[in-house]
């Protein structure tokens, strides 16, 4: 072994002392900034979650009042009927009510893109009315296109709901006919009985399709930088993956048998049965799954399911790494020519000393010794503070870094935020707002209201003349004569299809008449000059005043009930005048 002398071995002691603890600083502030990050990214990954939660819910709570609204419009139009005529109720439904109810459904699902297809069924499981939505052309199905649903497994489990249940399916592909409608369309079946006079007479059935709604929660988590992005329903079936070999394998659907059980045989069980966020690192990646439930299906689940490679996730502490190495080797050459340099400053009056005994032991007793000692430290104690405060400032630039990064999440939180409530055709406040909005505030802010619903008479002619993109430029159009005929406190809402919705705060009965004269003259204006279309541009209007006594949701359907109203008179008196 080799034997070191003093100074060698003083040199190696002061290299050590200054390493040693720059390695345990620069280890203990990687493990920190680590697990700051990852914390971000939990904490980033619940909002969305919670944002995704409730986009769904609320798109969930929009269908049930859908659906009530149509049975309670059923349910209506028979009573009136059999109390007026004393007639049967299916020989109603054959003849005098088909029209009307086939007409009013037609009009209804024409605003409402996420039907599909609505249905009557008989008792017996007979489709009796149908109306279907493909791609926003409505399809009335004759007579002797109609089926039998009777062997559907939602008919049978329709059939055993109380007189005041709503029933929702499963979400499945679409079947017609037997076979799993192509391309594939993924929908939940959200029904109820007609009731008239206390009794069940038929079965109202409406398939809402899920597939926009589902690549809107795919495209949301992708924009915020989640890769990877899978959703399983209960049963651990997927019904959003990256690999769309995996989509639909239940036995219902394309019984494939692909289930996260099989995919993740590690973790399956576990995502399954989550009640909170979960993490768990696999290979390099984040594992992340979180429960999503949705309180207005009857508090059903799935299960959201994220892999974040850890280059990815732990990008920031790239930065870090490159510049602690520089700054530490740095430090490392300085502290090797300081130690030098120190060491021989130290060890000096140790050779002298030995020097001088060696001198005596030669006889020779007249030596000179100078020995000063009292700074041999303050070089070693500068250099370690001076690498402390550079590992300070290296951790200041990562906590700006991350600061950064937090601000540009909230930021695009915010541009999303915005995104939902805003119609991206025409700008205006969308029925997603809207909803929000009185859901929240209307009551509390508004109070008094004129409420004007709004709507394109032959806007579907409109669209079969010049095409949908005159119709979309025409409904563009519309959004600016409202915005023109309104003030900037009044709000102006696309409410659905070529149906509008505005609201005048602070506005009684006296100001209905003005408003509607100001609204028809802009669009006379706009007749004159445009060419979009040959023919006038022609709305039908309803108004109904809002007070604190009356609820929202009422004074709109009022109003659209006189739009209606006012449609169909001026279609009879155009009949009339030809």
């Amino acid at each position: 072994m080799r034997n070191f002398n003093l100074k060698q071995r003083f040199f190696i002691v002061l290299i050590i002392v200054a390493i040693v603890p720059s390695m345990i600083f620069a280890y203990t502030g990687y493990t920190t900034t680590k697990a700051l990050i990852i914390e971000n990214e939990q904490e980033k990954i619940k909002q969305v979650t919670t944002e995704i939660s409730n986009q769904m819910n609320l798109f969930f709570k929009d269908v049930n009042e859908d659906l009530e609204h149509i049975q309670t419009h059923i349910e209506s139009e028979f009573s009136f009927k059999v109390a007026a005529t004393r007639a049967d109720y299916n020989e109603l439904l054959h003849h005098e009510l088909r029209a009307f109810f086939e007409h009013s459904l037609s009009q209804y699902i024409s605003g409402n893109d996420e039907i599909d297809i609505i249905r009557i069924l008989s008792l017996e499981g007979e489709e009796l009315i149908r109306i279907d939505n493909a791609d926003g052309k409505i399809n009335i199905v004759g007579i002797d296109e109609l089926q039998d649903k009777s062997d559907r497994y939602y008919f049978e489990e329709i059939s055993e709901i109380a007189a005041d249940e709503i029933y929702i399916s499963q979400l499945d592909l679409n079947r017609e006919n037997g076979q799993v409608e192509m391309p594939y369309n993924p929908v939940m079946r959200f029904g109820a009985p007609i009731i008239v006079g206390g009794e069940k007479k038929f079965y109202l059935i409406m398939n809402i399709m899920v597939d926009t709604t589902l690549r809107e929660t795919q495209s949301t988590l992708e924009v915020q930088g989640f890769e990877d992005i899978s959703v399983v329903d209960s049963n651990g079936y997927f019904i959003i993956s990256a690999d769309e070999s995996k989509l639909w394998g239940a036995a219902h659907d394309l019984d494939t048998g692909s289930n996260i059980k099989n995919d993740m045989p590690e973790f399956g069980e576990g995502i399954l049965s989550a009640k909170g966020t979960n993490y768990e690192l696999e290979s390099n990646n984040l594992l992340v799954w979180s429960p999503l439930t949705f309180s207005h299906i009857n508090d059903r689940t799935c299960t959201l399911v994220m892999k974040l490679p850890e280059e990815k996730y732990l990008s920031p502490l790239k930065s870090y790494n490159e510049i602690f190495i520089y700054e530490f080797l740095s430090i490392i050459v300085l502290i090797y020519f300081i130690s030098r340099g120190f060491t021989s400053y130290l060890t000096k009056p140790i050779v002298q000393l030995q020097e001088a005994v060696a001198e005596v032991g030669k006889g020779n007793f007249d030596v000179s010794i100078d020995v000063d000692s009292s700074s041999e430290f303050q070089s070693l104690s500068y250099d370690i503070k001076k690498m402390a405060l550079e590992l300070d400032s290296v951790y200041q630039d990562l906590e700006r870094r991350v600061n950064e990064r937090t601000k540009e999440l909230e930021t695009a939180k915010r541009k999303m935020e915005i995104v939902a409530n805003t119609d991206r055709l025409t700008g205006l406040f969308n029925r997603n707002y809207f909803t929000h909005y009185i859901t929240d505030e209307f009551d509390h802010v508004v109070g008094k209201a004129l409420i004007f619903v709004i709507d394109v008479d032959k806007f579907k002619s409109i669209n079969d003349t010049y095409g949908h993109n005159v119709g979309d430029k025409v409904l563009i159009e519309v959004a600016k004569i409202l915005q023109k005929s309104t003030r900037e406190s009044d709000f102006v809402v696309r409410y659905g299809g070529d149906e509008f919705l505005i609201v005048l705060p602070g506005c009684g009965e006296e100001f209905t008449i003005e408003y509607r004269e100001r609204l028809i003259s802009y669009v006379e204006a706009w007749n004159q000059e445009q060419t979009l279309i040959e023919h006038k541009l022609v709305l039908s209007i309803g108004c109904a005043l809002h007070t604190s006594k009356r609820h929202i949701l009422d004074v709109i359907n009022e109003a659209d009930k006189k739009m209606y109203e006012e449609k169909v008179a001026r279609r009879e008196n155009e009949t009339n005048d030809e």
